[in-house]
């Protein structure tokens, strides 16, 4: 059965504000007070970017999503595409793990992760390449 594509605004991308299209090396040539800035950004899923969103703010908002998608397709499967910020929220809600563990875990574009979600939410894939080519990925490119 065809389902419908919904446009969902909680799965959108973590807001980085001022700090948005720049680089990490970009913000730390900044100095001063923006470098301690990103750097506690970096520790602290609390912090955010001047004028963006913390990464605590997103896995509130991703995990307020899976609620309400639980409620409305019990038993159900959903398919959600993102970008890093809310799956890294994911799965380290996923994982049971602190939100500084995202900083651990890459992401390639156009992946697949798979986590079921239950009582017990359980990853079963995690950066998946299969469907591009695993020469494709930015880590075997470097």
């Amino acid at each position: 059965m065809r389902q419908p594509l919904l446009a969902e605004p909680r799965l959108l991308e973590q807001g980085f504000g001022e700090w948005e299209g720049m680089t990490r090396a970009e913000v730390l040539e900044r100095g001063g007070a923006e470098r301690e800035r990103l750097l506690r950004w970096e520790g602290d899923p609390e912090a955010a970017p001047p004028g963006g969103e913390s990464l605590a703010t997103v896995e509130r908002r991703v995990l307020a999503l899976l609620d309400d998608l639980a409620g409305a397709h019990p038993g159900g499967w959903v398919i959600l595409v993102s970008h890093v910020g809310p799956i890294k929220a994911l799965l380290c809600a996923a994982l049971a793990v602190p939100l500084t563990a995202a900083r651990r875990l890459f992401l390639d574009p156009g992946t697949l992760s798979v986590i079921d979600w239950g009582e017990a939410p359980v990853m079963r894939l995690f950066n998946a390449h299969g469907h591009l080519g695993w020469r494709e990925a930015r880590w075997m490119r470097q």
